[in-house]
């Protein structure tokens, strides 16, 4: 879906940089997790460079620390990646039209304020964007026409003050709005919210709101909140449905697993059965050894599809690293081993198996590290991302073998492996690789995206 626009890709940031210096664009579209620079650091070197572009950030990512940092970094839309359905894509396309249509204001040459009011409105309402502003000195909000068409009133808008604008909100989405209007405000910084408000007939719509506290005296306190909210709704309506096709796909595969499990099961009953005979020829002995050895490598890969129907189900969270370090080192035996946790409070936003790819770490160490006698659990804050560091002092892994850790059907012991760990990392953004010296120990390194982690 091009909505008539001639679309250029890049397969890298450092690509588009070239792209966009040598050949122009009207506007650009960039994911936020990238290989090599990532985008909210391509946005920063266009501005460097001088290029002033509308530019789109397209993010799985949902925290509103991203959507801060990309608007501050001069981001002119922020759209929200949930799975490519129509209405994701008609989503995009409305915010990179949006935005063009504001760069066409700003490159005009400055006239008449009336004339320039003229353009601004027409783009927002080609945009179908509803603008606000709350003055927080009389407790009134003012809003432009469109609000009155998402929320079903005929005419002008009745209610304008704050308290008849809360009252709408969902009960369970009251608190979190609040909280993050109130916060913005006091920090001054853009805010990003996602929530239910009841419409004059009585049904609710998901909005999405941006806005940011603004002065009229530098030296004041801020006296207005200005922002756009926009009808999210058809959206939301074909996430949720991704969500239960997703569902119910997992309970069939759990039904299937289960069913094809008692099979596998009753054919290898029957053939221990066999096996315990004493009439067997050496070519009837052998054959059941190898349907045994079939019944449980099918057993293992059903077994694999059960944990990688995990991946992704759960929505990614904030997890305190050292508390999750602590309690995957609970299950494992480290006697013997002296075990240290040095990442303060360093939180990182990943998926809630996370913990798991701890525990495989540590797991790893204990069963190929050779005499492990210490483990330590790190945090190193680099230029372009931070790095949480797993290192053992064992024999370490092999050169040869350093590309294949983490390939499928390697160290599964354990039933989870190095691959699904790095499945597991690769939802969030996070990287992981091996840099130990062979014959020092193993040093598993997670990279985490600048915006992913904190130490509050």
């Amino acid at each position: 879906m091009t909505g008539g626009y001639d679309c250029i890709r890049a397969s890298s940031a450092e690509e588009a940089l070239s792209l966009v210096g040598r050949i122009g664009c009207a506007a650009v579209v960039s994911d936020e997790q990238m290989p090599g620079m990532n985008g909210i650091a391509f946005l920063r070197a266009l501005r460097t460079r001088g290029v002033t572009v509308p530019f789109i950030l397209y993010t799985g990512k949902s925290r509103d620390s991203v959507f801060e940092e990309a608007i501050d970094a001069g981001a002119s839309f922020y759209v929200r990646k949930g799975g490519c359905n129509p209405a994701e894509c008609a989503e995009l396309l409305h915010a990179v039209r949006c935005a063009i249509a504001l760069a066409g204001l700003n490159e005009r040459r400055p006239g008449p304020l009336s004339v320039n009011e003229e353009w601004l409105a027409l783009a927002v309402d080609g945009a179908g964007l509803a603008v606000w502003n709350y003055d927080l000195a009389t407790g009134t909000i003012t809003y432009n026409r469109r609000w009155g068409e998402i929320i079903g009133s005929a005419g002008a808008v009745s209610e304008n003050d704050l308290a008849a604008w809360q009252a709408r909100l969902h009960p369970d989405d009251r608190g979190r709005v609040m909280d993050a209007i109130v916060e913005g405000i006091r920090r001054e910084n853009a805010f990003s919210v996602e929530y239910r408000f009841r419409c004059d007939d009585g049904s609710w719509k998901w909005l999405l709101s941006m806005g940011r506290a603004r002065r009229d005296d530098p030296s004041g306190p801020p006296v207005h909140v200005a922002g756009i909210s926009q009808d999210v709704t058809a959206r939301r309506r074909a996430e949720e449905a991704l969500r239960e096709a997703n569902r119910k796909l997992n309970l069939l595969g759990s039904i299937t697993r289960h069913d094809v499990l008692n099979q596998v099961t009753a054919i290898a009953g029957y053939t221990w059965l066999m096996l315990d005979t004493g009439s067997l020829s050496p070519f009837q002995r052998d054959t059941l050894q190898k349907i045994q050895d079939l019944v449980g490598m099918i057993s293992r890969e059903v077994a694999f599809t059960r944990l990688y129907a995990d991946l992704g189900v759960m929505e990614p969270r904030w997890q305190h690293v050292g508390r999750l370090a602590a309690r995957a080192a609970e299950g494992l035996d480290f006697r013997g081993i002296t075990f240290s946790v040095a990442t303060g409070g360093l939180e990182v936003f990943a998926d809630p198996l996370f913990e798991k790819v701890l525990f495989n770490c540590f797991e790893n160490a204990l069963r190929h590290g050779g005499g492990v006698s210490r483990i330590e659990v790190s945090f190193v804050e680099r230029e372009t991302c931070g790095e949480i560091v797993v290192a053992d002092d064992g024999v370490g892994v092999p050169f040869a073998q350093k590309k294949n850790i983490f390939a499928r059907g390697i160290g599964q012991h354990t039933g989870f492996g190095l691959f699904l760990a790095k499945e597991v990392l690769d939802l969030t953004g996070i990287g992981i690789r091996e840099q130990g010296i062979p014959g020092e120990g193993a040093r598993f390194v997670l990279s985490v995206p600048k915006g992913a982690y904190r130490n509050p």
